[in-house]
């Protein structure tokens, strides 16, 4: 079951130990920089030997998390940042100078809208996800439990073989 925290310290990408690999990138705050950016997380995810399924469900959450800072932020840029360690991929969405309406919560759509469901997908797919405000900022992130937490995933010809 997904965890939703909220303000405070349960920020993982700033709280959790070290990670072995870390990526990440700056993007325009606009729909053309969404495939731009999955891209750019698939081929570091793909460069550190993370399993197919981590790569898809990365890819899924991911363009909701940044679909949703173009779409309820108001900043010209979002940060990507990826982590990676031996047991769980990180994934965070740093909308700057950001003035957010509210902060994103996962209610659920009217049967009939046509958006609205992707924080459900994120909670779903996540082992947990959550936003805070900073300064002039929003971060959400979620953490997505390895397939396979055996992989170091670091590149290393030995990241490929099972422990």
């Amino acid at each position: 079951m997904a965890q939703r925290a909220v303000g405070g310290s349960a920020d993982p990408v700033a709280s959790a130990r070290p990670p072995a690999l870390q990526g990440g990138g700056v993007f325009d705050a606009v729909p053309a920089q969404v495939p731009r950016a999955r891209r750019a997380l698939t081929s570091a995810l793909r460069r550190w030997h993370v399993d197919e399924d981590d790569v898809h469900t990365a890819q899924l959450i991911v363009c909701e998390l940044l679909s949703n800072a173009i779409r309820y932020g108001s900043g010209p840029t979002m940060d990507l940042d990826v982590r990676l360690d031996e047991t769980y991929i990180r994934l965070a969405v740093r909308n700057r100078h950001a003035r957010p309406r509210r902060l994103p919560r996962s209610n659920g759509p009217p049967e009939d809208s046509e958006c609205g469901r992707g924080l459900r997908l994120i909670e779903a797919l996540a082992a947990e996800w959550g936003s805070r405000p900073l300064a002039g900022e929003l971060l959400v992130w979620a953490t997505i439990a390895r397939a396979d937490p055996g992989r170091r995933g670091d590149g290393d010809d030995r990241a490929g073989t099972r422990r």
